[in-house]
């Protein structure tokens, strides 16, 4: 709103006297978006340490194997979820 000249108070104001009560901060948080999902998240980590995986002898295991190595790294993760996202990444 501000790139077109309007300030988000003046214009929540504006929307206040009109029966529609908009506080500026609720916009904020609107405009930002949801915060990702949880799942999301830890799918980002888990695919980044797979995609390292690349050109090393790792990148050839299977699921079990991985989710070994995975776990050796310090990586908490499910069988399920390595082998959703190897499958995804066509590993």
């Amino acid at each position: 709103m501000r790139e077109r000249g309007f300030a988000v108070e003046s214009t929540c104001a504006v929307l206040t006297e009109q029966g529609c009560p908009v506080a500026a901060r609720t916009y904020r948080a609107w405009k930002q978006g949801p915060p990702p999902a949880a799942r999301t998240v830890s799918d980002a980590h888990v695919l980044n340490a797979l995609r390292t995986t690349a050109g090393r002898p790792e990148s050839l295991y299977g699921r079990r194997k991985m989710v070994a190595h995975l776990r050796r790294t310090g990586l908490a993760v499910a069988h399920c979820t390595v082998d959703r996202l190897m499958r995804a990444e066509g590993m």
